[in-house]
């Protein structure tokens, strides 16, 4: 079984950078956001080996494009595997409770 070297996109990680922010300023609970903050990376981190294991996004145009969602806690982090190369490419890192459909659209979905 081969390892894959996982990567955030700059949009990755401005939205987890964000998402940390919110809670640790915004919503004054910096343990819950260092807290949730390693959730994400660990969650991440696991994509390097069988990122495969997790469920492509049921809907067109980014099933076709082999775009692949893992829960982490609240969050969905959207994530494009290359067996080629090895690499998982993570696109985005989204509230789950938001309208996935509508964040999708509106993200650089270039694996």
């Amino acid at each position: 079984m081969e390892e894959y070297t996982v990567a955030l996109t700059p949009q990755a990680e401005q939205q987890l950078r964000a998402i940390v922010h919110h809670i640790a300023h915004e919503l004054l609970e910096p343990e819950t956001a260092d807290a949730l903050l390693t959730a994400l990376e660990q969650a991440m981190a696991s994509l390097s080996l069988l990122p495969q294991r997790a469920p492509l996004v049921e809907e067109e145009p980014w099933h076709s494009q082999n775009i692949r969602k893992l829960l982490c806690r609240n969050f969905l982090i959207y994530f494009w595997p290359d067996p080629d190369s090895h690499r998982v490419q993570v696109l985005a890192v989204i509230y789950g409770r938001r309208d996935q459909l509508n964040q999708l659209r509106n993200l650089k979905m270039k694996p």
